[in-house]
């Protein structure tokens, strides 16, 4: 306990040097917002089951990371574009099992059959797929890197990361609180809420699994009723795109 305590303030005395903070802070989603759903910045993990699976599995996660690090060489499934706007000040890589809502296994399952377990089965159908802002990686931020803050596409996602690699100067902040990672303990927070996160270690990386699950409250029939509009859609543009070449 008194290393968490300890871990927190630390948190919150480098957000408070480094990070912006607002008196007021609200769920403001950048494309499409569901009304209904409940919300708050941080969801508490011991509601949802899977939770447990991956913190009882922690270093077989950790040692698939590796593996599949090692795998990769120099790929990274952050794809940036000459002149996009990007978040992130430094290094940050993923490698991907969900990109885009589309699931990415072949590597990821051959060298992380674990996580592609607890993945597949313990979160199961909660695994948000079918929509362009679903995702699901390992992210790794290098030292000395930050992502501003900013607001997620919609409020119909909640968003887990799970820990393995944290250096004790790297922090999260949802709407104005900031918290430190610790490894293995799985936080859940709504990511329609202004967010931000940073490693200000000087020498480590901070690594997380991070997963995008359906919002609770969505009943099973809405979700197909959200991934076939999603569908729609891409059919639309690629008919558009195809018309243009004519």
């Amino acid at each position: 306990m008194a290393a968490t305590a300890h871990s927190q303030n630390i948190a919150k005395v480098l957000a408070k040097e480094v990070l912006r903070t607002n008196a007021y802070h609200r769920p403001n989603p950048t494309l499409m917002f569901f009304p209904g759903l409940n919300t708050r910045p941080y969801h508490d993990p011991k509601q949802f089951s899977f939770v447990k699976d991956f913190e009882a599995n922690i270093e077989e996660v950790k040692n698939e990371y590796l593996a599949l690090k090692q795998a990769y060489g120099q790929q990274d499934d952050y794809q940036k574009y000459d002149g996009e706007h990007t978040l992130n000040n430094g290094g940050w890589h993923w490698m991907n099992y969900v990109t885009k809502g589309q699931l990415k296994k072949d590597l990821f399952q051959k060298h992380c059959p674990i996580t592609s377990q607890l993945l597949d089965q313990s979160i199961g159908r909660q695994l948000m797929t079918g929509t362009p802002f679903s995702y699901t990686f390992f992210s790794t931020m290098k030292p000395k890197t930050s992502i501003r803050p900013h607001y997620g596409a919609t409020n119909i996602k909640l968003r887990c990361h799970f820990p393995l690699f944290v250096p004790e100067e790297a922090y999260l902040r949802v709407a104005g609180d900031p918290r430190p990672w610790q490894e293995g303990k799985m936080v859940v927070f709504d990511d329609s809420y202004e967010h931000e996160a940073a490693n200000l270690s000087e020498t480590e990386e901070r690594v997380i699994l991070l997963i995008d699950i359906w919002h609770p409250e969505l009943e099973g029939a809405e979700i197909k009723e959200v991934q076939g509009m999603f569908k729609r859609l891409e059919e639309i543009v690629r008919r558009r795109q195809a018309e243009s070449k004519v």
